[in-house]
């Protein structure tokens, strides 16, 4: 393997990685508080600024969990795993209706939380997450998505046949995994920046109405396709 025979694979993995997705609203999630946790745990008589999760950390931790659920993918790719879909093709269906059940769940589950939110209402207490809550909901944001699977063997696959050593390919792997790292924790980190957050929290309302209505549409849209594919 050479430089210029894993250039295309680094640069496809990057354009999708910057291309907006379920991933990146959950690490926004998680990253830009939608209320002012610290501030209203400052002035709570029974809890303290100190105790209040950092934003910052939630939204690293769920980057750390994308990450985790595309080192599954990459590593299911490996061991052929989109060699046993192409023989067992119902399954990919199946997969993405378990997964859009999982993200239009997470899309409604916070349109309910804003009921009878306005603009100019009452705020809405959103229940921040715990770094493994965070961790937690990144891997299974990401997992939601079976074709990963699929797109990690197209790039992967044509590669190992090739007859590289192993070393090589996991070289390459490691290689996605530090890109993959190194964007989503600056994206966890911009999303959490003071200007990011002020800008959140003057529009909380409507951003918290987009986020979870894109989860929901996403995971509608996985669903439909699913059912299709089980009817083809």
């Amino acid at each position: 393997m050479t430089p210029l025979t894993a250039l295309p694979l680094v640069v496809t993995w990057i354009v999708v990685l910057v291309a907006p997705g379920p991933d990146v609203l959950m690490i926004l999630q998680q990253a830009a508080p939608r209320d002012a946790d610290r501030d209203r745990a400052a002035s709570d008589g029974h809890a303290s600024a100190e105790n209040a999760p950092n934003p910052r950390i939630l939204g690293l931790w769920s980057a750390l969990g994308v990450m985790t659920g595309n080192f599954l993918w990459m590593m299911g790719a490996v061991i052929g795993l989109g060699a046993l879909i192409a023989l067992f093709p119902a399954i990919v269906p199946i997969l993405k209706i378990l997964g859009g059940a999982f993200l239009t769940y997470v899309g409604l589950s916070g349109l309910w939380a804003l009921r009878g939110a306005s603009r100019g209402g009452p705020r809405v207490k959103v229940r921040r997450a715990s770094p493994r809550r965070a961790y937690l909901k990144g891997l299974a944001t990401n997992l939601s998505n079976p074709k990963a699977l699929v797109f990690f063997s197209a790039m992967l696959a044509p590669f190992m046949s090739h007859g590289y050593p192993w070393w090589q390919t996991a070289i390459l792997v490691l290689v996605f995994m530090a890109i993959g790292l190194a964007w989503f924790s600056m994206f966890a980190w911009i999303a959490s920046s003071a200007v990011v957050v002020r800008w959140v929290r003057a529009y909380w309302f409507r951003v918290e109405v987009v986020t979870t209505c894109l989860f929901a549409v996403i995971g509608i849209v996985f669903i439909v396709d699913g059912l299709l594919g089980l009817r083809a």
